[in-house]
């Protein structure tokens, strides 16, 4: 574990003797809110409408649940299932909590029993570990609420730069958060890998409020990048999807890597061009579906943009353009916000031929990174881009369609 790691867990200990949430008279007596037995804190993943997944990772082999419910007395267990097994003598976990309501809050903890040696016919059992409480509220299709998404992306690993964009902003309301793509830069090991994670879980309060981490072509890079979406959950378990909350449509596409895959930095390992077909396929029936086109408002999520894309290292491939172009063209799309340039932009429709509005991110630098806020109204959708120091850099407003 890096000291930068270990620094972050040792703080959540001193956070959890301070601000733990009080239990219920047993588990109080049982309590070890101690982190060391953590690698990765609790994280939220993969929020539904009666669904979500609550991740984490210990430092040793264990057996794991989550404990949840409507009070702080929880009350109800959710474990994970593999073929008639419950999952165990692992050190990831993802656990799915089903069968809740539409907006509604829960409290959880997650529990992890150390396992010390596992034979045929006998496990023996080590120390039960806790983590303090912790709360989470479903999305809500239905609900006419008010909200705000924020994004990051190309932070490539630093930091440093997240701290300073999350502590500096004033956009702290958020129902869910994004990293749209080349925060983990050419990931070559679980180590640096669950460093970053760290920091970009605690930077967004991920452990109560969910956080999407979308690919961009440099998660595609590296040694380890084949494992990296193990460190992730997503609708179906795939890097492409889509979802509502309060009425507002997102739909999430994967847009690979910005180089052919014939392209000889890619050793023939590439092969990119049907998996975009694939999701064309898919998004031509997202498209037709009621549930895009009875939206309020329509937002497109990927890390290369379709239009305002830097030609400097892709000349003019953009291969997601090519198969998802047109079909977007009538979508009603409002929105699409990527990244990948690393120069912010707002592209008011027609700017590049674009048929929608194109938000870009900044880039990995203290002084091009940014934070987008997206915050969704009854009648329009207010765009604020800030800077590392809280500074507005960029803002825009999209009205709803009549």
């Amino acid at each position: 574990m890096s000291i930068q790691r270990r620094d972050f867990l040792k703080g959540l200990t001193s956070i959890a003797a301070i601000a733990s949430l009080p239990l219920n008279a047993s588990a109080s007596k049982k309590a070890n809110v101690e982190q060391h037995w953590l690698s990765v804190a609790p994280y939220l993943q993969n929020p539904g409408a009666d669904e979500m997944t609550i991740m984490w990772q210990t430092s040793s082999a264990s057996f794991s649940r989550v404990e949840y419910g409507l009070t702080q007395d929880l009350g109800q267990v959710a474990h994970s299932f593999i073929n008639g097994q419950k999952q165990a003598n692992n050190t990831l976990n993802s656990i799915r909590i089903t069968e809740l309501t539409p907006g509604q809050s829960y409290f959880y903890r997650c529990v992890s029993k150390e396992i010390i040696s596992y034979e045929p016919y006998e496990v023996k059992f080590g120390t039960e570990h806790f983590t303090e409480l912790k709360s989470f509220r479903c999305l809500d299709p239905n609900a006419s609420d008010d909200f705000s998404v924020i994004f990051f992306n190309d932070l490539h690993d630093n930091l440093k730069l997240t701290q300073d964009l999350t502590r500096n902003n004033p956009a702290k309301d958020f129902s869910f958060s994004v990293f749209n793509g080349d925060c983990f830069n050419d990931p070559m090991g679980e180590e640096a890998v669950l460093d970053s994670l760290c920091v970009y879980n605690e930077s967004v309060d991920a452990a109560n409020i969910p956080p999407l981490y979308i690919r961009g072509n440099h998660e595609i890079r590296g040694a380890y990048a084949r494992n990296l979406p193990q460190h992730f959950a997503n609708p179906g378990n795939s890097l492409y999807y889509s979802f509502t909350h309060a009425g507002v449509r997102f739909v999430v596409l994967d847009t690979g890597e910005d180089k052919p895959d014939d392209n000889e930095g890619y050793s023939g390992l590439n092969h990119f061009e049907p998996f975009i077909i694939e999701q064309a396929a898919w998004l031509k029936e997202e498209i037709a579906s009621n549930q895009f086109k009875e939206a309020r408002f329509r937002v497109l999520i990927h890390h290369i943009p379709l239009y305002g894309n830097d030609k400097t290292y892709s000349g003019d491939y953009n291969i997601g353009k090519t198969h998802w172009g047109e079909m977007l063209k009538d979508a009603a799309v409002d929105l699409a916000i990527s990244g990948h340039t690393h120069t912010h932009k707002i592209h008011k429709v027609g700017d590049e031929g674009n048929p929608y509005p194109v938000v870009i991110g900044g880039g990995r630098r203290d002084s091009s990174g940014t934070l987008t806020s997206l915050a969704f109204t009854q009648e329009q959708i207010q765009i604020k881009m800030y800077g590392s120091k809280g500074q507005i850099l960029r803002q825009y407003n999209i009205m709803e369609r009549s």
